[in-house]
C-alpha cells in the first residue's frame, strides 16, 4: 500500500465513500476561498474610474485615416 492513499475498499460502498469525501473536501475548499476571491475582486474594482465613451461627432479623424483610433474624449 502506498503512503497517503486511503483504502476505501472495493465495490459500491468504496465508490460511495470516495464520492462523499471528495465532494465534502471540494465544498469546504470553496467555502473558504469564495469570500476571499469576492473581497479581492471588489478591492480591484474599487480603484477603477469609469470613463465616458467616445461620441460619434468626435470621430472625424477616423474618416481621414481609418487606422487611427477613434477615442477622442471630451
Amino acid at each position: 500500500m502506498v503512503a497517503g492513499s486511503g483504502d476505501f475498499g472495493s465495490g459500491l460502498a468504496g465508490i460511495a465513500q470516495k464520492f462523499v469525501l471528495t465532494g465534502s473536501a471540494s465544498m469546504l475548499a470553496e467555502g473558504f476561498t469564495f469570500p476571499i476571491d469576492i473581497t479581492k475582486t471588489r478591492l480591484q474594482l474599487q480603484g477603477q474610474v469609469r470613463r465616458p465613451r467616445a461620441k460619434l461627432s468626435n470621430c472625424t479623424s477616423a474618416l481621414a485615416d481609418p487606422l487611427l483610433p477613434c477615442l477622442l474624449l471630451t
